[in-house]
């Protein structure tokens, strides 16, 4: 399975309505249902804190790996500092310095985890990376490779 694929299963997997955009899932919802239920909630609901929180990792992430890419740099340290920003239970993250939204504290919730790496491997996911940036490419596809293994790790 692609890394593409495992991360729309493990979002929808939470979301089960996503399967209706891809074919009209176990809901029955078709396009003109799809509509009909748009209509009656137009407004999308905010993202969880955690997931919003490791999209905004992963932008800085995507800033930092170009940077490196840029100016030959090694991007292994990099990778190191990944371990910090995105951490595996029951590590705490420590971002670089910006306002960023608050961690819970003593101990965030396992589910809190699972939205922060939800949201770094989808910021991920969605990056444009061009053709002739393959040392670029295989970081971002290493760190996604990372979230959606300790996302698919995690039981639920």
């Amino acid at each position: 399975m692609n890394i593409d694929s495992r991360l729309f299963t493990y979002i929808a997997g939470h979301i089960p309505q996503l399967w209706e955009i891809v074919g009209g899932g176990p809901l029955g919802l078709r396009t003109a249902g799809a509509i009909a239920a748009a209509e009656l909630n137009p407004q999308p609901l905010p993202p969880h804190a955690a997931f919003a929180l490791g999209a905004s990792l992963a932008g800085e992430f995507l800033r930092a790996a170009w940077t490196a890419d840029r100016f030959g740099l090694d991007m292994g340290r990099l990778m190191d500092e990944l371990d910090d920003w995105c951490p595996t239970q029951p590590r705490k993250p420590k971002p670089p310095p910006q306002s960023w939204p608050p961690i819970p504290d003593p101990d965030p919730d396992p589910r809190w985890f699972g939205a922060l790496h939800a949201g770094f491997a989808t910021r991920l996911a969605a990056a444009e990376i061009g053709p002739k940036d393959h040392r670029l490419r295989e970081s971002v596809e290493a760190a996604l490779k990372r979230s959606l293994d300790i996302l698919g790790d995690r039981k639920g």
